[in-house]
């Protein structure tokens, strides 16, 4: 008879501990080194770009260069969830100004964006006469330029192409609240002016979406 109880007891405190694990499941995964994923897009103000946008930097396949773009990637059947995580590698090319605000009254904002809300505005700065916003939001960061980097010692793309500093490499992670069952996850930029690729622009690498469940 105590035998049974205590096996009752454990079998009751196995029960609960499992029920409140934390469950986690990566639904998005990619580095490039294969075919574009069939599920991940590049658009601009025209609609979606037939080209693949895959080159060579910093010894990896990346998508990029980009400017004015958006790369979405377009999940379905999620699992049951309530955070969902997103980590890329982002590189910084060329002359981008930070939190300088041009005529049109922007800067060179960055966003992450799930299912058409915001998730994350900042701006990166190489030009050391400006600000970044990142790691905060925009227009809350007032940050040294290349803040948070991970690499500053990669060269430029076209304007900088001289500039063995000229691309800042950034890691970067974001989890927000998420109950969504399909999702289209937007990483994009307003780089001004408008069609100035060559004086800036932005690469992407290792994207890795994952979605949490926290009990």
């Amino acid at each position: 008879m105590l035998k049974r109880i205590f096996v009752l007891i454990l079998f009751s405190i196995n029960l609960y501990c499992t029920k409140n694990l934390t469950f986690s499941k990566t639904i998005f995964i990619s580095n490039f080194e294969n075919e574009k994923p069939s599920n991940l897009t590049i658009n601009n103000i025209y609609g979606q770009l037939k080209d693949s946008k895959i080159f060579y930097f910093n010894r990896s396949k990346v998508i990029g260069p980009l400017n004015n773009n958006s790369i979405n990637v377009y999940i379905d059947s999620l699992p049951d969830h309530n955070i969902l995580e997103i980590n890329f590698d982002l590189y910084i090319h060329d002359n981008w100004q930070g939190n300088k605000i041009n005529s049109n009254g922007m800067p060179d904002l960055f966003a992450i964006k799930v299912n058409d809300e915001p998730k994350f505005f900042t701006t990166f700065s190489n030009d050391a006469s400006y600000n970044q916003s990142f790691p905060e939001w925009f227009p809350n960061g007032q940050n040294p330029i290349k803040s948070n980097s991970l690499d500053i010692a990669l060269p430029g793309l076209c304007y900088s192409r001289n500039n063995k500093n000229g691309t800042t490499m950034y890691s970067i992670k974001k989890s927000f609240p998420n109950t969504d069952k399909s999702v289209v996850v937007s990483i994009s930029d307003a780089l001004q002016p408008y069609n100035s690729s060559c004086e800036k622009s932005w690469s992407i690498d290792n994207i890795k979406i994952v979605a949490f469940r926290y009990f």
